[in-house]
């Protein structure tokens, strides 16, 4: 039923139904880790696995769910679940990957999105994801260059403006002390502020 209604994007009631499966499936008491009652026969390696391999099915779509409204920590929460268990579970790799590049955080998105292209080579989705978020990590850096080199320029020329100040009243410096001393405090402070300046643009 959360399939169902997760193909027609009512996402919202898919995240409903996804998580009421797992109330069956959960690793809580009357979950997979007791799935018996007394009297009955404990089940068997094979159908514990069944039912483990059900729950990442389903923590894998609750995670893609919450992914189209955009409840990033949550899907990520439900995504890191299915990563316990299966630290190599391509879907999972990969959506986390798109979740973590919606939290701007690029570069730890391309390292998962590589090992989930190692694991798929041929998954042309992949290979398309990765190239994106490789040319958008290029775009990012290119873009904090020019804005540093902008600040960076900014800041010469309000230095070069002080310099000219300075050369200009010299002399009305000399006949008077008092003046000559507010203006190097005023300039020690201004150097300060640019100092701040560059430093936060570094």
């Amino acid at each position: 039923r959360g399939n169902f209604f997760f193909e027609r994007q009512d996402f919202n009631l898919a995240i409903q139904l996804y998580r009421r499966a797992l109330e069956y499936l959960d690793e809580t008491e009357g979950g997979i880790t007791k799935p018996t009652v007394s009297g009955e026969l404990e089940p068997t390696n094979a159908q514990l696995q069944d039912l483990l391999e059900d729950r990442i099915k389903v923590y894998n779509n609750l995670a893609q769910a919450q992914m189209k409204i955009q409840a990033f920590d949550a899907a990520l929460k439900s995504i890191e679940t299915v990563l316990t268990c299966q630290p190599n579970n391509v879907k999972a790799l990969f959506r986390k990957a798109k979740i973590l590049e919606n939290k701007a955080q690029v570069e730890n998105a391309i390292t998962l999105m590589r090992k989930a292209a190692t694991l798929e080579p041929d998954n042309k989705l992949i290979q398309n994801e990765l190239s994106k978020l490789i040319l958008k990590s290029k775009k990012e850096a290119r873009n904090e260059k020019d804005l540093y080199q902008k600040m960076l320029g900014q800041a010469q020329k309000l230095n070069a403006g002080a310099t000219e100040k300075s050369n200009g009243t010299a002399a009305n410096n000399i006949l008077n002390p008092a003046g000559a001393n507010r203006f190097k405090y005023w300039s020690y402070t201004f150097s300060s502020i640019l100092v701040s300046v560059v430093g936060i643009a570094i």
